[in-house]
């Protein structure tokens, strides 16, 4: 199955045949066809939840706050958490269309919310496509390609498999596990242009009307009639029964504890004199997966739990080097031109050479970044090349890239990252960080998420605008990683300067009331010197082992 091939961590053999299982029944029902997305929020991996079952594009992104359980599903926490699709109806020729649509839901809750389940709009009244299933006043407010604002129906459930469809120009209507819950004939209008998400209503690029359910399972594409709504609930019934029983057995996850190899994922600050201390203070193998001048989502992008897009040149892979034209949409492009291009293996910190193993399309291979000029650079091109032969593979623009770092996902992970983002999003890495996690492939997750260091610069010192933004960043890392997180820039700002027996000097003094690493642990404005990186060395080592990692 093309969906196993874009997983990091493969399902076990019963497991896979328990998809196999539901696929097959939704092709004999008929539904399959009908589908433009299917989602799995109910199992074992968070990556296997965010991959689209139909195909590779619309991989879900999760955004803000969230709980992924596995094998239980996944939930946002009602004020800041929605998975967005990447599925704009008015952009996609697809099978959600103006007059032939649907989108469902499995909700496992049974509440009242003022939030919607699934949603997206262009404008506040143009465009609108939501469901809302039960509100305080027990009524579902639900529209679907239409500009107006239709009807309300009454609703006493929220679990369970929820529809919204439209059939016809003047035909829409609710479906809660198979029964029309109500419908209305407002006429369709339009399409919206921004993405259906699941958990909030996404209105050109802002999202709003949380929801906090939890969700097994979603989709999108074409309608389905009433009889066909109740056979993809039994089938999803029946599925996650299967999962369930599997679980049980012990099959979901046969890798409990990571591997003690450590790797650490990050920028320049995870320098070779950081990784050689760690190697020694840990006394096991601990590898730098380091690129200096990355911002967090590249970091992200490399140890997998971002997955970004790609567009090959024809729109297919062939044998030998298929040039890549764009990265996540964006055209290839230097880093002197674009320092923040959303490039693979791309700095602007270097001219170097890189490859990195990758799925793309199903077909196994290498991506390859070749840069000159500079830095940074002033040419840049990238490649991918297949493992072997694949004769011609389409590979349809904005396709996924599955990177393979399977044995990294299954050992211990140092997550030092967000240095670069300065500038961007108010320092925020968390969502990006999020997906690093949630990449990690055995039961117990054994991973550090270090503090970012602000550096010596006039709007970085205490009380500036961007120490303001660094240090709230930092807030949401720790809140959102409460057992992992390490505030390694409080350390040495507070206590590095004893720990190494250094006489403090007057700029030390300075730049401590500056709420600034001392001068004397720096070799640049934000660098270590060797000294600096014993002692952060010395910091993770020490929280780890305390842990019994």
């Amino acid at each position: 199955m093309a969906y196993f091939d874009r997983l990091n961590t493969q399902p076990t053999a019963p497991r896979q045949a328990i998809y196999d299982t539901l696929l097959r029944g939704l092709v004999s029902a008929g539904i399959f066809a009908k589908l433009d997305a299917l989602y799995i929020l109910r199992t074992a991996r968070a990556q296997w939840a965010y991959e689209n079952l139909v195909q590779p594009a619309y991989r879900l992104t999760p955004n803000g706050g969230y709980t992924f359980t596995a094998d239980e599903g996944w939930a946002g926490n009602g004020t800041t958490g929605y998975l967005i699709t990447d599925l704009r109806p008015s952009f996609t020729n697809g099978r959600f269309t103006l007059n032939d649509a649907n989108f469902f839901v499995y909700s496992r809750t049974n509440a009242t919310t003022t939030g919607v389940v699934m949603g997206s709009r262009s404008l506040s009244t143009v465009g609108q496509t939501f469901l809302t299933p039960r509100n305080a006043g027990n009524l579902a407010t639900f529209r679907i390609n239409q500009d107006a604002n239709g009807v309300s129906a009454a609703s006493a459930s929220s679990d369970g498999l929820l529809m919204l469809r439209r059939s016809g120009s003047t035909a829409y209507a609710f479906v809660r596990n198979g029964v029309v819950v109500g419908s209305d004939t407002t006429v369709s209008t339009s399409l919206s242009t921004s993405a259906l998400t699941i958990g909030a209503l996404y209105t050109n690029g802002v999202a709003a009307s949380f929801n906090s359910y939890q969700f097994a399972a979603a989709g999108i594409g074409a309608s389905l009639t009433d009889a066909e709504a109740l056979a993809l609930k039994t089938l999803l019934d029946a599925f996650f029964a299967a999962l369930t029983a599997e679980a049980g057995a012990g099959g979901s996850d046969p890798v409990v504890t990571p591997s003690y190899t450590t790797y650490v994922y990050g920028d320049s600050l995870t320098s070779s004199a950081l990784i050689t201390q760690l190697t020694t203070q840990l006394s096991r193998p601990v590898t730098s997966r380091g690129i200096g001048s990355q911002r967090s989502s590249q970091i992200a992008m490399r140890q997998g739990g971002v997955v970004p897009t790609v567009t090959i040149s024809g729109d297919q892979i062939v044998a030998g080097a298929n040039s890549i034209t764009h990265f996540n949409g964006t055209a290839i492009v230097d880093t002197a031109t674009n320092p923040n291009a959303p490039q693979l293996l791309s700095t602007p910190g270097d001219n170097s050479s890189r490859s990195i193993s990758a799925s793309i399309a199903g077909v196994l291979g290498s991506i390859a970044r070749t840069a000159s000029g500079g830095p940074p650079s002033t040419t840049e091109t990238y490649t991918f090349t297949p493992t072997a032969d694949p004769g011609t593979v389409a590979c349809p623009a904005g396709t996924d890239v599955i990177v393979q770092t399977k044995i990294d996902a299954a050992s211990t992970q140092v997550i030092w990252s967000g240095r670069n983002n300065k500038g961007i999003n108010n320092w925020s890495v968390v969502s990006d960080v999020q997906g690093m996690v949630d990449l990690l492939s055995t039961v117990d997750k054994h991973y550090v998420v270090m503090s970012i260091l602000n550096g010596d610069y006039a709007d970085e010192r205490a009380g500036q605008s961007e120490y303001i933004n660094l240090m709230a960043s930092n807030a949401e890392l720790e809140a959102a990683f409460p057992g992992s997180y390490l505030d390694v820039r409080r350390y040495l700002i507070d206590d590095g300067l004893t720990d190494a027996a250094i006489t403090p000097t007057a700029q030390d003094l300075i730049d401590i009331a500056d709420d600034t690493v001392p001068a004397s642990l720096r070799a640049d404005n934000i660098h270590l010197t060797t000294v600096g990186y014993e002692l952060v060395a010395d910091h993770v080592a020490a929280f780890m082992l305390a842990k019994g990692w």
